[in-house]
């Protein structure tokens, strides 16, 4: 019993050891095992030279996996390859490090942490100053590494610090050496400078630095190099970078390749650059000839259809210029043979030794990257801002595929969806109502039952909101009560199809149509309207040669100078602005993040017009420019439009005897009450004891709670107040008359028209102060009168 107990245990022992070997030898595809990373980590973390020389040599040109990182970060190496980096140490052991370092990087998230917690960074402008190119080299492929496996508040925190050392400035000038001996270097500064501009916020930074100056003239030379075209689309997705690339004639070298190279890949991503940066510019005939004859909205359809089915991403394999292609785009991975762009590589040691071999213009193999929806929906968003390009995409069907896009960006993000994407769709949509012969297809394709699933989300972004209601307006879906807002303030002003009326309005926009139309048409009108502001943007009525715009501004309380970087030279804007100081308008200067000009030279470096500029503008108009402008920018919509909304000037409160506001008080409270119940006041006897007490009741100033307040002076109430008392529903909510709303829950009568009127200057004081859910619960409570009221007022 005892023999057969211990044969046993000698089987088990010897099983056991021989799975140790097995693990040892096998579990790692490239023959190291624990015992022998172990022994790696020891003769690293001992700093003798001639040890770690002996173990970096033996390490160079090993792709790691995953554990074996792991194991190296537990045993403590990072600290001392970070050491090994500095100009003490012999640049063969600088380099062997820098590449172990990308290596645990790359395959252990933990260690990427642990090199920007010890600041890796900090060792890369002495590697730059190095006379030795494989050094130099070995610090450009750190940096890419950095930038793609650090999470995201860290890439920017490593991005900032390569710009504030100087180091950007290094690298840009390897960028442009054409020195063959500096040729891997070139490459790897390449890379660098395309993993910087996957950061919107450094596009900039890029293009003040001259990037766009180098890119061009390269791409020309190596057209078949992706990592510059890639540049080019990244950077075409920053709106205040549209005047620079178009000033460079990129469209020139766009469509050359486009025309010529023979590789689909850099094809493509030029088709998408030509997307973003032309095809909103109306007045560009030769990219929209070149996007219709590519078929470029059946491309975007085909991809948009592919990233939906795909949870959001478009996965393609990797590319060499003489085997399958695939979709691009190319990532700025240089060291991986087919791995996707946040996963870990597969990759032979042959293909890792250098920085750049996956990298070169003519040869070699590409990896690219996921290509996610929402750059898709980005180019897509582009064009229609354009009317031909519009029905191009509707021919192509992209409407219902955006619908299925919708769900997909739903589920993203822990249930508060994908907001980036959705913002982009929700823009797409307003864009694409803008053109009257897509409205009954957007309709029928039932997009506002869409739209409205986004006013569901958990604290959405302003920007998105906004979108999302002003697309349920302009389909005519008037049950969002901002939408529903939106819509009245723009009757003050008319439709494309309408000239102004002689009312007068809150604000007049004046934009310069090539430099900022997006801008100013598609996202500042909308949120003025629907704060309310019934606002004047000159395209809704360009087309009339009878306009007379010396009185329509004249009808503006503000004016708003969108300051572009070509405007100050458009004799017809300077003309309107003129109009405006005649006519004592409240001047307001904004302009978009990255807006530049000229020096004297003609270098485009200014982020404000400088004094040459200004000094040749006539004289009465210098001293506008002496304000600060609000500057915009997508990530800061909401802080911007917070900053005007408190510049506005608002119409004075009218008195309590004012025929308007005795008519505006008669019209909602009568015509609510008969809605509902089949009496009330006459809509249009403002003798009427509701109407008469209604307006009286909603020109006072009240608080958030409805109650008279003391201060005069409180902007928010006044124009609460004066709004309610002049629009209608015995004073209720403007437009919408929720005084009317408020009096067929309080009864009807005087007592009626009187409540309605707080209770509609209380809705509008929230209103302006960013808070809409009083007038939500408060619109759900009133039931038909509301409706009842908004009919009113329309036909007042």
């Amino acid at each position: 019993m005892l023999n057969k107990d211990s044969k046993d245990s000698k089987e088990s022992h010897s099983t056991k050891n021989r799975n140790r070997v097995h693990d040892e030898l096998e579990w790692f595809t490239n023959g190291f095992g624990r015992s022998k990373i172990t022994e790696f980590a020891v003769s690293l973390n001992s700093l003798e030279a001639a040890i770690v020389s002996k173990a970096l040599t033996e390490l160079h040109g090993i792709a790691l996996e995953q554990e074996q990182a792991v194991l190296f970060r537990k045993l403590n190496v990072i600290p001392s390859l970070i050491q090994l980096l500095e100009n003490a140490w012999e640049d063969n052991i600088r380099v062997s490090s820098s590449f172990l370092l990308t290596e645990l990087m790359k395959n252990d998230s933990l260690s990427a942490e642990q090199c920007f917690k010890y600041k890796l960074l900090k060792k890369m402008p002495g590697m730059l100053d190095s006379n030795n190119a494989n050094v130099i080299t070995a610090s450009l492929m750190i940096m890419s590494c950095c930038l793609r496996t650090f999470h995201t508040s860290s890439k920017l925190t490593a991005t900032e610090d390569i710009f504030l050392s100087g180091s950007i400035y290094r690298i840009l000038r390897l960028f442009a050496d054409d020195d063959n001996e500096m040729a891997e270097a070139a490459q790897g500064a390449a890379h660098l400078i395309c993993n910087i501009s996957f950061l919107p916020s450094f596009h900039n930074r890029l293009r003040d630095s001259g990037v766009i100056n180098i890119v061009l003239p390269m791409l020309s030379q190596k057209p078949e190099f992706v990592v510059l075209g890639t540049i080019l689309f990244n950077l075409s997705k920053s709106e205040g970078l549209l005047g620079s690339l178009r000033a460079n004639r990129v469209y020139d070298v766009l469509e050359r390749i486009v025309e010529e190279s023979t590789n689909r890949s850099q094809r493509t991503v030029c088709l998408l650059t030509v997307a973003n940066v032309f095809g909103s510019y109306d007045d560009h005939f030769q990219s929209r000839v070149l996007l219709q004859d590519k078929a470029v909205p059946d491309m975007l359809s085909d991809m948009l259809d592919a990233t939906s089915t795909r949870g959001g991403r478009l996965f393609r394999m990797h590319m060499s210029m003489g085997g399958n292609e695939a979709l691009p785009l190319p990532s700025v991975d240089s060291s991986g043979s087919g791995g996707v762009l946040g996963t870990r590589n597969s990759m032979s040691a042959r293909d890792t030794r250098s920085a750049t071999s996956a990298a070169s213009g003519g040869a070699g193999v590409f990896s690219l990257r996921e290509l996610t929806f929402s750059e898709v929906i980005y180019s897509i968003q582009a064009m229609s801002q354009s009317k031909e390009c519009a029905l191009m995409l509707a021919k192509a069907k992209i409407i219902p595929k955006l619908l299925d896009t919708i769900a997909v960006a739903m589920r993203k993000q822990h249930g508060n969806g994908d907001t980036l994407a959705l913002t982009l769709i929700c823009q797409t949509f307003f864009q694409l109502t803008q053109v009257p012969e897509l409205i009954k297809t957007l309709q029928d394709n039932c997009v506002g039952s869409a739209v409205k699933q986004v006013l569901d989300l958990e604290s959405p972004p302003r920007i998105l909101l906004d979108a999302a209601r002003m697309t349920l307006m302009a389909l005519g879906d008037l049950d969002d009560p901002p939408a529903n807002t939106a819509w009245m303030s723009m009757r003050v002003t008319g439709t494309k199809s309408r000239i102004p009326s002689d009312k007068p309005f809150v604000a007049f926009i004046c934009h310069l149509r090539t430099d900022s139309q997006n801008f100013a048409v598609n996202r500042l009108h909308p949120a003025l309207c629907l704060e309310g502001h019934s606002s004047f943007v000159d395209p809704d009525h360009r087309d009339s040669n009878k306009l007379d715009w010396k009185k329509v501004i004249n009808n503006a309380l503000n004016f708003i100078f969108v300051l572009s970087d070509n405007i100050l030279v458009s004799e017809a804007h300077l003309m309107e602005l003129s109009y405006a100081i005649d006519a004592g308008c409240c001047l307001h200067l904004v302009m978009a993040d990255g807006s530049r000009w000229a020096d004297v030279g003609g270098d485009k470096r200014h982020d404000f017009p400088p004094h040459s500029t200004i000094s040749k503008l006539p004289e009465r108009l210098r001293g506008v420019f002496t304000m600060k402008p609000l500057v915009y920018s997508p990530d800061h919509y909401g802080k911007f439009l917070i900053a005007l909304l408190e510049k506005i000037r608002l119409p004075p409160p009218p008195k309590s005897d004012d025929p308007a506001a005795a008519t505006g008080g008669g019209a909602g409270g009568g015509t609510g009450t008969e809605g509902d119940n089949g009496s009330g006041s006459n809509p249009n006897d403002p003798t009427k004891p509701a109407a008469a007490v209604g307006s009286a009741a909603g020109a006072q100033t009240v608080d958030r709670n409805g109650m008279p307040i003391a201060d005069p002076n409180d902007s928010h109430a006044m124009a609460a107040a004066a709004m309610a008392a002049a629009n209608g529903g015995g004073g209720g909510l403007g437009p919408m008359s929720f005084g009317g709303a408020a009096m067929q829950m309080l009864g009807g009568g005087a007592m009626g028209g009187a409540s309605g009127g707080v209770q509609g200057a209380s809705i509008h004081y929230n209103m302006w102060n960013n808070n809409p859910s009083m007038m939500n619960s408060l619109h759900s409570l009133s039931g038909a009168g509301a409706h009842g009221g908004a009919a009113a007022a329309a036909a007042a």
